[in-house]
């Protein structure tokens, strides 16, 4: 059975491979577009997050699970602060799932 985690981590997974047909910058913010696109287009819902991390500052989009967990990214994930979730800087800020 193919349930929601599932297909959020094979759209996750599909990303590294997709980066070689296409001539362009592809880092997290295009990997998470992609994954998330795809993701839609499947009729499937993962929590597309943007975050940053202070000392030094930098910035990081990714795609987290019902749950809230980031799906195939590195564990210093978790010191992004969310920033933006398209369900809205309440629930992103909360760090609640539907």
């Amino acid at each position: 059975m193919i349930t929601r985690s599932t297909t959020a981590l094979s759209a996750s997974s599909s990303r590294p491979r997709t980066h070689r047909r296409l001539p362009a910058r592809w880092a997290c913010l295009e990997q998470s577009t992609a994954a998330a696109v795809l993701l839609t287009a499947v009729g499937r819902r993962a929590e597309w997050r943007h975050g940053v991390a202070t000392d030094p500052v930098r910035l990081h989009a990714w795609i987290a699970d019902r749950a809230g967990r980031p799906v195939e990214e590195p564990a210093d994930t978790s010191l992004y602060v969310v920033t933006y979730t398209p369900d809205g800087p309440a629930r992103a800020m909360n760090g609640t799932a539907a």
